[in-house]
């Protein structure tokens, strides 16, 4: 059963995770079964196949698949020269693409980094560099300086120019946007896959996983073991499955932090294992009652027990702030509790449920009842799709992934979208909504207490804003639909943002923001009066807000008469 030993060696849960490195991942006969493409490898094959003179520098954390792309890229142009289980060397050179490969510049001395950049910049040819991103920055501006490099800038400007570069978003289609000036005239790139969504990359392998054709040869042999019935509830419920990931990690990453490939690997392959190989004896249950189940090894539970061995994972430690399986709503207690809402769910989950069900009408705890609440998440059991948001609290998180694999659903959203995030704005900038305009009034930073008078400082008609959606970033946004300086008054509408204009504008007063997206609200409010600064500055404007959410205007004016002014008002 060496597919289940290749699938815990994804992990470090044991003392087997010897594939957890790419250069072994690359070289297991399972790779090829298991593996998917990093979309983004075809563009560094047309930059490589078209040109013979480009450097670039493929940057991002330990774990996002650096070297992998790397390998990819030579098997793509070379397969005759690099074979299953070659053993790739610190540098590769492909004559045919006269491309030189620095396999993982990080595990290089300063010196050799420095001659290599040297050599890359200073020699013709190709270059593809691969290095985490700390390494780089402590190597390349020094080889940059000695290069024709800064000829439209200042050398000082360098490290900024870089970390510019490491910051912008990638399209995976043309990278171009990732060029910067070029180097001893070849084209130079930073490619920083830190800013590449790997999740559909993660949840193609896992398919590949479960799709394997050596899981029928297990269930066969093997059809009582843990890791067999596992396997079974996934496999007959994987579309839910896949989804559920896919909305976790989601959430992981809007909310918490983002994880690496390796990470997410290793979080899958384990809570599809638990560690245990086919012939182990030894299990992680304490008792009978305790089933094997992945609904339960994702959030880092075994059965109703917290799994603190697998803690030290990183992905287990992040999914673990979710609280899964807490109380959501009287609804999904109702659906949990009668075993009617699963007649038509396939074995072996249907008996696992019931077993549960018993067991929690038995129990004065009813800790049986997360346990429920996580299968009914994660199996997608329950049609309404709502119970999925409420699992993770986003309100929000269902569309937003939507839009993610369907940019164009968008549409049918945006005008709702655009009149939510209107009044959330008349909501945050004045404490009061306005049906024609978006105002910003100089008001309380304490909204616990309701000013009912305040001084307007601009006014924008709600009809000149207009909302998008960016397929770059992968989220909607708002802007002006013509403004002086148009890149600079726009909003980004991230996953917590929608998700607290959605709850801020259905009254939900408790609803708390980062310190970060209310950062992004100001700096949005500021862009928009820098844009109203033609107003008249021999007006100002009063506003009263009532507590139907209508609001009063009264307009004082300074007219010149003379010597004197003389102070007008209308409204």
């Amino acid at each position: 059963m060496e597919l289940i030993n290749y699938i815990n060696s994804l992990h470090n849960l044991n003392a087997s995770g010897t594939n957890s490195l790419a250069e072994s991942q690359a070289n297991s006969s399972y790779f090829k079964d298991i593996y998917h493409p990093f979309p983004i490898v075809e563009s560094l094959k047309s930059i490589i196949s078209k040109d013979r003179d480009a450097i670039i520098i493929l940057t991002g954390h330990a774990g996002d698949g650096k070297s992998t792309i790397a390998f990819e890229l030579l098997r793509e142009l070379g397969k005759e020269e690099y074979p299953q289980g070659y053993q790739f060397k610190e540098h590769e050179y492909l004559e045919k693409n006269e491309l030189n490969v620095i396999k993982d510049m990080s595990e290089l001395s300063l010196e050799d980094r420095r001659s290599w950049l040297s050599k890359a910049f200073n020699s013709s040819g190709n270059w593809l560099i691969v290095s985490n991103t700390g390494p780089l920055l402590t190597s390349i501006a020094s080889s940059l300086r000695k290069t024709n490099w800064t000829s439209s800038f200042k050398a000082h400007q360098i490290e900024s120019k870089i970390l510019e570069f490491l910051d912008k978003d990638i399209a995976i289609e043309d990278i171009s946007n990732l060029r910067l000036d070029d180097v001893n005239s070849k084209a130079f790139y930073i490619v920083n896959i830190a800013k590449l969504n790997n999740i559909e990359v993660a949840l193609n392998i896992f398919k590949n996983i479960i799709n394997h054709p050596e899981w029928e040869q297990i269930i066969q042999e093997h059809p009582t073991h843990p890791i067999s019935i596992n396997y079974c509830t996934i496999k007959n419920h994987y579309q839910d499955v896949e989804e559920s990931i896919r909305l976790t990690y989601l959430y992981l990453l809007n909310y918490e932090k983002r994880m690496t490939l390796r990470q997410m690997l290793a979080h899958l392959s384990v809570s599809l294992t638990a560690g245990m190989s086919i012939s182990d004896d030894e299990m992680p249950f304490k008792n009978n009652a305790e089933t094997l189940l992945f609904s339960d090894t994702f959030f880092g539970y075994i059965g109703n027990r917290i799994w603190h061995k697998a803690k030290d994972l990183k992905a287990i430690d992040l999914v673990s702030r979710i609280h899964a399986g807490k109380y959501t709503g009287i609804e999904i207690e109702n659906f949990i509790t009668d075993e009617s809402n699963f007649e038509l769910v396939k074995e072996p989950l249907k008996s696992i449920i019931i077993e549960y069900i018993n067991n929690d009408k038995k129990s004065e705890s009813h800790y049986e009842k997360a346990t429920l609440r996580r299968i009914l998440f994660m199996y997608g059991i329950n049609e309404n799709k709502n119970t999925k948001s409420l699992f993770l609290g986003s309100t929000s998180i269902y569309k937003f992934n939507n839009w993610q694999i369907n940019p164009e659903s968008f549409n049918d959203e945006s005008r709702r979208v655009k009149r939510l995030c209107e009044k959330a704005l008349n909501l945050f900038y004045s404490g009061s909504d306005d049906k024609d305009n978006i105002n910003i009034t100089l008001k309380r930073s304490d909204s616990s207490v309701f000013q009912i008078a305040q001084l307007m400082v601009c006014s924008i008609a709600k009809n000149s804003f207009r909302i998008d959606y960016d397929n770059q970033k992968q989220l909607p946004f708002i802007h002006l639909k013509k403004s002086k300086d148009s890149e600079n008054v726009r909003l980004d509408l991230s996953l917590p943002l929608l998700d607290y204009i959605e709850n801020i504008v259905i009254g939900d007063v408790t609803e708390s923001l980062n310190p970060i997206y209310k950062t992004q609200l100001e700096r949005f409010k500021l862009s928009l009066i820098d844009y109203a600064q033609d107003v008249d500055d021999d007006a100002i404007t009063l506003v009263r807000m009532k507590s139907d959410e209508s609001v009063n205007k009264l307009e004082i004016y300074f007219e010149q008469s003379g010597d004197h002014k003389i102070i007008r008002m209308e409204g």
